[in-house]
């Protein structure tokens, strides 16, 4: 309950982050680019945002006193364990991420497979505050080459 109390105060709107029609900063790479450094700096990016997420986390500025009826005495324990609990979740989310960046890494060499692979993949993570986008393209015989080219 302090938990969902705390975390209602901080992020009031926690429950609407992965609507569909929220605005992402998107970053477009090929897949040279991705492979030489694109990847590396996305994550870059998504991590340096989290932490500065997690910091702007003011768990003291919350009035506990509706709460001492829960709490006791132990109001500022259990907001240093939130914060600890927030950043390990925020640690396996990123760790999360960076699996899937390691998937799509390893699957950018189908864009050129066959005449049917897709041209594009979007990434798409989801934090409070804003949302990130990859986009990495390329690909001799998907939609997006035969599109572009004559």
């Amino acid at each position: 309950m302090f938990k969902a109390v705390m975390h209602g105060n901080v992020w009031p709107a926690a429950d609407i982050i992965d609507y569909a029609g929220r605005f992402a900063f998107r970053w477009t790479y090929s897949v040279v680019e991705w492979r030489h450094g694109g990847k590396r700096k996305f994550a870059k990016i998504i991590r340096e945002a989290a932490a500065k997420e997690l910091a702007e986390a003011d768990y003291s500025a919350y009035d506990l006193s509706p709460l001492r009826c829960l709490i006791g005495d132990d109001g500022g324990r259990f907001r240093r364990l939130l914060r600890a609990a927030d950043a390990a979740a925020m640690e396996q989310r990123m760790n999360g991420m960076e699996a899937d960046l390691a998937v799509i890494d390893r699957k950018a060499s189908a864009f050129r497979r066959t005449p049917e692979a897709f041209g594009e993949v979007r990434y798409r993570i989801n934090l409070y505050d804003n949302s990130y986008e990859a986009v990495i393209h390329g690909g001799k015989g998907g939609w997006l080459w035969t599109t572009i080219m004559p």
